[in-house]
């Protein structure tokens, strides 16, 4: 069994390998700014279940921020998981590897 590369394929292999390393140059020469924050902020809040007063926990969340949230509009989506004995809910990130 022969392997043999055609030129098109061999030149855009080349092309995003090129790429890549211009790319990657110009982020650790500070020519091209990375704007991530250094830490992303995060808010892990435990109920022990859905019924009751949910928006009292949204916002004990907020005021862990000390946002100024005055005359703005925001969107909050939760995310509500149960448990189910036996089965995965969330993605299983061990399986991400497979």
């Amino acid at each position: 069994m022969s392997t043999s590369i055609s030129r098109r394929i061999f030149g855009g292999g080349l092309l995003a390998a090129t790429g890549a390393l211009a790319v990657r140059r110009m982020l650790s020469s500070g020519f091209v700014p990375d704007r991530r924050r250094p830490r992303s902020r995060v808010a892990i809040l435990h109920k022990d279940s859905y019924s009751g007063p949910l928006d009292r926990a949204l916002i004990e969340g907020l005021r862990l921020f000390d946002l100024n949230l005055r005359g703005k509009t925001v969107l909050l989506k939760p995310n509500l998981v149960e448990y189910i004995p036996g089965a995965e809910v969330n993605t299983n990130p061990r399986r991400l590897e497979d």
